[in-house]
């Protein structure tokens, strides 16, 4: 597969992207060779397979409790992982940040020795899926695309995706390192009940972002 990485929503991944060949997609090891020591203490690992049918279910065999307790980032052969690997390494204190919110929440919802998964996530869950999949940064004068699947739908198609703001207080010259601070400190305070969700509409021309629709 070839990826479009062109557009200047790649522009804050780009120092990761130089150390990481795309083409072919990269492995687990391939992305903690090249990037490990930008989201250390957490590293890249093989995504294990599915639970076998009547397996003991284990609360560290899912994704969120492998990051918020053991530091292991699960990853697949795929675009999806690989710009999920590249926000960890661009914004570590923010990813951490909403891992350690998600791990929560799960708890929250399943508790600490679950025997199932419910059939459907809690709103706090809902948004910080958002949040991590499709989050678009507001600064002063410029937007930042945070969520790894818009980089995903970015690097693969031209049609035009939708995002969920995040208001940051920050100029547009801010660096990326304080940009993560800023989000990781947003995440940390964040409440989930009270937050509206309006989508924002992006694409690989779009220099800045249009309302799109109320999510919920």
């Amino acid at each position: 597969m070839t990826l479009d990485v062109s557009c200047h929503w790649f522009d804050p991944l780009r120092p990761m992207l130089a150390r990481v060949a795309i083409d072919p997609l990269p492995d687990a090891d391939a992305l903690q060779a090249a990037l490990g020591g930008f989201v250390a203490p957490e590293r890249f690992e093989p995504q294990h397979g599915k639970r076998a049918r009547g397996a003991p279910f284990v609360l560290d065999d899912l994704y969120e409790a492998r990051i918020a307790r053991l530091a292991r980032i699960p990853t697949r052969r795929h675009v999806h992982d690989l710009m999920n690997a590249l926000v960890w390494a661009t914004f570590p204190r923010s990813k951490r940040a909403l891992a350690r919110r998600q791990y929560r929440a799960l708890v929250a919802q399943v508790g600490e020795h679950p025997t199932r998964l419910p059939n459907a996530r809690t709103r706090e869950r809902d948004v910080l899926a958002m949040i991590d999949e499709g989050g678009v940064l507001r600064l002063a004068g410029r937007a930042c695309v945070f969520g790894h699947a818009i980089h995903e739908h970015l690097a693969t198609t031209e049609a035009p995706v939708r995002g969920f703001p995040i208001p940051l207080a920050l100029p547009a010259d801010a660096s990326t390192d304080v940009v993560d601070a800023a989000l990781e400190a947003w995440l940390e305070q964040l409440d989930a009940d009270a937050i509206r969700t309006d989508a924002v509409l992006l694409d690989r021309a779009s220099t800045d972002l249009q309302l799109a629709a109320h999510i919920a």
